[in-house]
């Protein structure tokens, strides 16, 4: 099939992107430190690292701190890695594991502990691409060994990307505006567990380092670990090559592992 035309919608060349994304960016942490004063908005920090020792293989590592108030009331913290493989050119196969702890509500790492984990995942994901656009699909199983014992889980996320700006001569645009959406469902009642919505930006100051700012809104029945909340997600990206890193490179959904 061939590619969508969608210029015919929005003249993007001619709009001043680089401030719109600057504006946006703005209005995000103005949001933030807005929370402090009227509505419960928490944060969602990541540290990800991603090493490709082959053009097929990617093997990641990453750290997340969530607080339930802006940068107050810590409740979350997990380590992760995780392998993925290119099957083929839509199509990457991952597995993956993780340690998470989640403390109760009302100020920082009240105790006793909410919940206990470790957890491993195999995960299934498909990329698409129409005209500029990125979709992704991806479809995960989680075994969660816990504190509470042994549940299973299972996630579908889908998301969309849009890159903009000048093309950089290694391949890349350096600003990437995305939105997803993730239902959990478990084999146990009530059978659906969460819904998480996420809208970001991404800025890459270069080739190797991405820079995401965004708002994640999340609801659940809190029926095993943490509760739904609204969130100012900040996060940083590395990416590290085993030899010198490839002259042109497709662009990709930074959609993270998260």
């Amino acid at each position: 099939m061939s590619s969508l035309n969608f210029s015919f919608f929005i003249p993007f060349s001619r709009l001043p992107l680089k401030k719109i994304g600057i504006a946006i960016a703005g209005l995000l942490l103005e949001l933030g430190f807005a929370s402090a004063q009227s509505i419960p908005l928490g944060t969602w920090n990541v540290v990800n690292i991603n090493y490709r020792p082959a053009p097929r293989w990617n093997v990641l590592a990453e750290a997340g701190l969530r607080s339930l108030q802006f940068y107050n009331w810590y409740h979350f913290y997990e380590f992760k890695v995780a392998g993925l493989y290119r099957v083929a050119e839509p199509l990457r196969a991952g597995l993956g594991a993780g340690y998470y702890n989640t403390y109760g509500e009302g100020g920082n790492w009240v105790r006793p502990v909410n919940l206990t984990e470790v957890r491993i995942w195999p995960n299934l994901s498909i990329h698409q691409s129409i005209d500029r656009f990125l979709l992704d699909h991806r479809y995960r199983i989680e075994l969660r060994f816990t504190s509470k014992g042994f549940r299973e889980r299972y996630r579908y996320r889908f998301s969309i990307a849009y890159p903009w700006g000048r093309l950089r001569e290694t391949g890349y645009r350096p600003f990437q505006v995305g939105l997803n959406n993730e239902l959990f469902f478990s084999s146990r009642a009530p059978y659906f567990e969460r819904t998480r919505m996420q809208f970001h930006i991404n800025y890459k100051p270069s080739f190797l380092i991405t820079l995401q700012a965004g708002y994640v809104f999340q609801f659940d029945y809190k029926i095993f670990d943490e509760t739904g909340r609204d969130f100012l997600m900040l996060g940083l990206y590395f990416e590290i090559f085993r030899k010198k890193r490839p002259e042109t490179r497709q662009a990709e959904p930074d959609n993270k592992d998260n």
